[in-house]
């Protein structure tokens, strides 16, 4: 089975170059430096936005042959400590996303983080849980039952 890569942060990551050039951009064409201190502080937001795209580009749910790897997401809290974080699939229990929580029940433990019931993520994960034959079950009031099946 071939493997199976989710960004979740991708489309922040687009909004954030984005909001960026068009900054830059700006900056660029109203501006004029007169030396080279006026060049810091839109080198340091340059820097800055380039380490931010780069730290959340690095955040990736991988689907590998044996397993699901959680790349350099926070798992335990939104604001946690990112880490990697490796569950086979035959340690998986059942995936259930109740409410915005998505919660994996594995037999060492539970995994659980936010996520919007109608998001592309959710999607993009149903379908690589099911391509492996591990149910996803969709528990929302935010989803209308008729949603939910489609998903």
């Amino acid at each position: 089975m071939e493997d199976t890569q989710i960004r979740p942060f991708k489309p922040l990551c687009m909004i954030i170059g984005i909001v960026s050039t068009a900054y830059i951009l700006f900056i660029i064409k109203v501006s004029s430096f007169d030396s080279g201190w006026d060049l810091i502080v839109p080198l340091l937001f340059i820097c800055t936005c380039i380490s931010w795209i780069y730290f959340i580009w690095q955040q990736r749910i991988q689907f590998t042959a044996n397993s699901v790897e959680f790349i350099n997401l926070s798992i335990e809290s939104d604001w946690g400590i990112a880490k990697k974080l490796s569950v086979k699939y035959d340690e998986i229990n059942s995936v259930r996303l109740l409410g915005d929580q998505l919660f994996i029940h594995a037999s060492k433990g539970k995994i659980s983080f936010p996520l919007k019931p109608k998001s592309k993520t959710t999607k993009l994960l149903k379908a690589a849980f099911e391509k492996r034959d591990i149910p996803f079950e969709i528990k929302s009031s935010l989803v209308p039952d008729s949603v939910s099946r489609r998903l």
